[in-house]
Formats: C-alpha cells, sequence, structure tokens
C-alpha cells in the first residue's frame, strides 16, 4: 500500500473513489452523493489542482498493490473552532477496513498540516460512527464535547474532535 497527494492529473480517479465513498457512507459525510455526483469536470479539476498546490487543502489517497485507489482523506486550512486545519472526508473501501490503511491516512494529513504551521487538528465525526472515533482517539484526537447537526442528515449528530499537534524541541 502506499499513500499519494491527489495531482490535478488524477481528477478522474479522485472523482471515482469520492463519489464512491458517498454512495458507500452517506452518514459520514457533509456532502451529499447527489450534490457531488452534479459538479463538473472542472469543479473536480479544480479540486485536485489544490490538492497539487498543497497550500490551503490536502487529498491524499491509499493505493493497494495493485494500484487501486482503496481510501480516501482530506484537510484544509485555516481550520475553524479552536483548530488550525480540519481532517475531513476520511473514507476506507469496505474490504480493506481494518488493514491500517485508515491510521496511515489520518498520519499524512496529520504531517500536511504540521508541515503548514498547524498546532492543533480538528474534526468532526458522525457520532454513531464508533470504528471511526475509535480510530481517531487512537490517532490521539480527543472529543470537545460540542455536538452538532450532521449537514447532509440533519437527523444524525456529529462530534467534535480536536488532536494538538507536538512539536519537537517544544
Amino acid at each position: 500500500m502506499r499513500i499519494d497527494t491527489v495531482q490535478r492529473r488524477n481528477w478522474r480517479e479522485y472523482r471515482e473513489i469520492r463519489l464512491a465513498a458517498l454512495k458507500d457512507a452517506p452518514s459520514a459525510f457533509a456532502s451529499t452523493w447527489q450534490e457531488e455526483s452534479s459538479l463538473t469536470a472542472s469543479q473536480w479539476m479544480e479540486r485536485a489542482q489544490r490538492s497539487e498546490d498543497g497550500d490551503t487543502l490536502t487529498i491524499v489517497i491509499a493505493a493497494d498493490d495493485a494500484g487501486r485507489w482503496v481510501g480516501l482523506a482530506g484537510g484544509f486550512r485555516p481550520g475553524d473552532r479552536g483548530a488550525d486545519a480540519e481532517l475531513i472526508s476520511m473514507w476506507v473501501t469496505r474490504g480493506c477496513r481494518g488493514h491500517n490503511i485508515g491510521p496511515e491516512l489520518v498520519r499524512a494529513v496529520l504531517a500536511w498540516a504540521e508541515s503548514h504551521g498547524a498546532s492543533s487538528v480538528g474534526l468532526w465525526v458522525n457520532a454513531a460512527n464508533r470504528p471511526a472515533i475509535s480510530l481517531y482517539e487512537k490517532a490521539g484526537f480527543r472529543r470537545t464535547g460540542e455536538v452538532d447537526k450532521l449537514p447532509s442528515d440533519p437527523a444524525q449528530q456529529e462530534i467534535r474532535m480536536l488532536r494538538r499537534i507536538q512539536r519537537e524541541g517544544a
């Protein structure tokens, strides 16, 4: 398995995995498959270009040994609600869950955030998604006590988690 940053030339593959994630786990995202499936090619290219540029956005993917994209996560800055950056859009294909891909994706986003001077990274996670909450807690995220409605389905709740980045020598 390898972790790569989405580049402009990968916009089609990115679109494919992002839409697969939205279809597979609609309650895990603030956006919906319906919203994003209607995006134009130029909008997907713009997202991929912003990831390639890497200043305010990163999109990382996990590829298996055959080159298939099996997971993704994103980060953006500046963050909000007490964070310098945000971890977003985390997803791993069903057949690859539990194979250490999630932690690797989280590490890649945290490394990107730290390289851009972030001292804290926040995220929102569906309150019912126990496996994701456990993954984030193992990665050092802590619950803040904040709760909000899931933007894509206001009948569900999401919780806020935050992780401080420890700098060497600090």
